[in-house]
């Protein structure tokens, strides 16, 4: 970036090619000490330049010491990039002062108009043609005309009348220009073309009818004055005609070639002060007339004085209006004169660096702007990443956010409240969808099997019941109540419950420790399958109630036997 101190602001100046060779030149020298490739258990690796903290923490320190960080840290409220605050970016968006980038040397217009005193030629032939009635004059005798002491006294500065509102004129013919300009930056910018390249874009523009809107738009109060004309007619004429905007000389010749183009030299003629010429002549020649006069005063004064005087006046006419004739070819306009009258205050590489900058319409803020010149401050982070060692501290790191936050919410603190996102999480979250699933299937067939098995139980149980009929039958006949027989049989149920859990707990828990080392060995996660004993005891207490709950109904119907029939069963 570099500052223009005539508005105040950094123009970027990235598209400069020779400015970007050298920075690259100075920059700083960068080492490869490795490539790395996927090993045998990885096929994927992210791309990229990978690199130590110690190149960013470099990178920062050499942004905070550049001008334009520092004029932003100094002027917190203004855009460094538009010379204003953000406030007023934000709140009153202006459009860049074209007419500022403008100069118009009135001094050069007038120079354009350029009056050629040698195509002047007074002509007093008609002189020689006087006619002397009765009176033999001889014109040798006549005074010598010195027509260059004539001209000497014309004062031909005067002739030429510059227009009354010429500084006005030249304003309004600046700010055609600057519309023009203008207009093109809002062509280009809607069209998503490039503003610097001119020689394809402005032709495009220039044949648009926001193009011909601007060319015809003056103020209603004011006339057009001259010199907006020939800048007006000389635009529409290259664009009508597809010159090349560039060759100003070439296309101001063939635009005066044109009807336009004389119409306009024509009016520039009118500029031309001929009854001021003709008084100036006349006062001459009558100076001339009376020397003449005097020397032939006392001879013909009486005779010939009014004939003389008419021939001679006739005379001067006729040669006044050869003179007037003659003025159109001595008037001439100076196409490059006129063509300088008007010069840009910057070149081609500065304009199109200061547009670029100017017209941009994103809203920008100070933290922005800092961003976008590479500064940081490692005391005021964006982003802070965490990486956990293992899933449990994931957990953890989490709740303490989650503390945190809410500590802030409920002290009224939204501010300070902390945004994450749970990568690892949210990466999971599918897969934990899938293992629901799965888990939700095997917890059905897991329902089944326990139905079916209680059912089993239940059955074996009864069998049990109704093989040992004879045994109800004594214990009942020895004074065993109803009560006793189903304590005896839900004592068995429970008993079998128990070893039956114990059992399956035993077998799980040893099944877990080859389980572990195979994961472990091919996929170096340790205790992938765990059995917590407090789970343990809960699996025995539940296979426990639930042979008990499949025994009720067998144990029940023992009770009720009668001791008799009992006692006479096989």
């Amino acid at each position: 970036y570099r500052y223009d101190e005539q508005y105040g602001v950094w123009t970027d100046r990235s598209g400069d090619a020779a400015h970007m060779r050298s920075l690259v030149e100075a920059g700083e020298t960068l080492r490869v000490v490795g490539v790395v490739q996927p090993n045998g258990d990885n096929s994927v690796l992210r791309p990229g330049i990978y690199y130590t903290s110690a190149l960013t923490r470099q990178l920062m320190e050499r942004a905070a010491e550049t001008e334009i960080v520092r004029s932003q840290l100094e002027h917190r409220d203004v855009n460094v990039f538009s010379g204003r605050s953000f406030a007023e970016d934000e709140a009153n968006p202006e459009e860049l002062d074209l007419a500022s980038l403008i100069t118009v040397d009135e001094a050069a217009i007038e120079k354009a108009f350029v009056f050629d005193e040698s195509k002047l030629q007074f002509d007093l032939g008609g002189l020689d043609d006087l006619s002397m009635p009765e009176i033999e004059l001889d014109p040798s005798a006549m005074p010598e005309l010195d027509l260059s002491a004539v001209m000497g006294d014309i004062d031909l500065t005067t002739l030429v009348r510059p227009p009354d509102n010429l500084e006005a004129d030249a304003g309004q013919a600046g700010a055609v220009v600057a519309g023009l300009l203008q207009g093109y930056l809002d062509f280009t910018t809607a069209a998503g073309a490039d503003p610097a390249d001119t020689a394809t874009n402005f032709p495009a523009f220039l044949a648009s009818p926001e193009a011909a809107r601007l060319l015809t738009a003056t103020d209603p109060t004011a006339e057009p004055g001259l010199v907006t004309r020939f800048v007006t007619g000389y635009l529409a004429h290259a664009t009508a005609n597809g010159l090349e905007l560039a060759d100003v000389g070439a296309g101001m010749q063939d635009f005066l070639a044109s009807d336009a183009g004389q119409a306009l030299q024509s009016e520039a003629m009118g500029l031309i002060d001929t009854s001021s010429l003709e008084a100036q002549l006349q006062g001459a020649i009558t100076g001339y007339m009376e020397e003449v006069m005097a020397t032939y005063m006392g001879e013909v004064s009486s005779q010939i004085g009014d004939a003389l005087q008419t021939q001679i006046t006739a005379a001067l006419e006729d040669s006044m209006s050869q003179l007037t004739e003659q003025m159109s070819e001595a008037m001439s306009i100076d196409e490059d004169a006129f063509t300088e009258a008007f010069s840009l205050n910057k070149n081609q590489e500065e304009l199109t660096q200061l547009l670029m900058s100017m017209a941009t319409t994103e809203l920008n803020s100070v933290e922005s702007n800092l961003r976008k010149l590479g500064y940081a401050d490692p005391a005021d982070p964006s982003t802070i990443e965490i990486y956990p060692v293992d899933f449990e501290g994931k957990g953890r790191v989490i709740e303490i956010l989650d503390s945190y936050n809410e500590r802030m919410r409920s002290d009224g603190a939204e501010d300070k409240v902390i945004n994450y996102t749970d990568l690892v999480g949210a990466l999971m979250g599918s897969v934990t969808d899938i293992v629901n699933m799965v888990s939700y299937v095997l917890v059905a067939f897991v329902a089944i099997s326990l139905i079916v098995s209680s059912i089993m139980i239940g059955v074996i149980t009864y069998i049990s019941v109704l093989e040992r009929k004879k045994e109800i039958g004594i214990l009942r006949s020895i004074g065993a109540s109803k009560r006793d027989i189903r304590r005896v049989f839900n004592a068995e149920t429970l008993i079998v419950g128990f070893v039956a859990g114990a059992l399956g707990v035993g077998i799980t828990f040893l099944l877990t420790i080859p389980a572990n080392a195979i994961v472990y060995s091919n996929f170096d996660v340790e205790n992938v399958a765990r059995l917590p004993w407090q789970a343990a005891i809960v699996l025995v207490l539940i296979s426990m109630a639930l042979t008990s709950l499949a025994g009720l109904i067998p144990a029940s119907a023992a009770s009720r036997k009668d001791p008799v029939e009992a006692l006479r069963s096989e």
